[in-house]
């Protein structure tokens, strides 16, 4: 597995291509600029194991009682590694883009501290507008990453799973109710845009999931009009590959200063 969790102006300020490596038995972090340790390729698994334990307990997180007793419905004792290192930059507001592959536990990576940071502030108001919209490249996704934030919110946080090959009816009724998580696919956001149904003008976090292949499937331009629609938010981006005409396509998303 390889996982870079890092803000955004230590990526692209400065960064020197021929430095990135990706090698599936190392893990990679970016620290000021071009720093890079890594992971030693003979630890003892076991060893690894405990530590990894050891480092995501839930105790060193800022996660609630009660997110803490779902996560242990769904049998997640502590935080994958993919969920550990990035945590504090996601739930303190920071731009952040994280690689990781399909299974590393990427999804809970970025829908648990989002969860935790938005059940501070919880609005009932009846129609009231996304705080954070998620973006996939398909409905299976999208229906997927609904699933993992229903498993650990609490019932007072709404969310809206917004997608093509389903009736608008109902997803506009969705958002009529009032969401504070929006789910969908760049086409069918863009259309609730365009039709003046969903507004994005109070969105605090979005979140680019699987970014490469959003853009490989050809949503560059869906996405940067989605992303105009919004004022200045947090952007998260997570990916499996991060090659160089991706870094150049997702910088001008991020802040220079966040």
């Amino acid at each position: 597995m390889f996982t870079s969790s890092l803000t955004i102006r230590h990526l692209f300020v400065g960064f020197n291509t021929k430095q990135l490596l990706i090698q599936s038995t190392c893990l990679v972090r970016y620290q000021s600029g071009v720093n890079i340790a890594r992971a030693s390729k003979d630890v003892d698994q076991s060893q690894s194991n405990e530590n990894e334990q050891e480092l995501g307990a839930f105790q060193q997180f800022d996660i609630s009682a009660q997110t803490q007793q779902r996560l242990q419905d769904r049998n997640v004792r502590y935080l994958f590694p993919v969920q550990s290192r990035s945590y504090n930059d996601i739930i303190s507001g920071k731009d952040c883009i994280v690689q990781a592959r399909t299974g590393t536990g990427k999804t809970l990576a970025f829908s648990l501290p989002i969860v935790e940071r938005l059940q501070r502030e919880i609005s009932r108001e009846r129609g009231r507008f996304p705080r954070c919209l998620v973006l996939e490249p398909t409905r299976e996704l999208a229906k997927q990453v609904t699933n993992d934030f229903l498993s650990i919110k609490s019932r007072l946080l709404s969310i809206s799973t917004l997608y093509g090959g389903k009736e608008y009816s109902k997803q506009e009724l969705s958002l009529q109710r009032g969401s504070d998580v929006v789910v969908g696919t760049p086409g069918r956001i863009k259309d609730f845009l365009n039709q003046k149904k969903l507004n994005l003008q109070q969105c605090e976090i979005v979140v680019l999931d699987e970014v490469d292949r959003m853009l490989d499937m050809g949503f560059q331009h869906d996405v940067d009009y989605i992303i105009r629609s919004i004022p200045r938010s947090q952007m998260i981006v997570f990916s499996a590959t991060i090659p160089l005409w991706l870094k150049k396509s997702v910088a001008r998303y991020m802040s220079p200063t966040n």
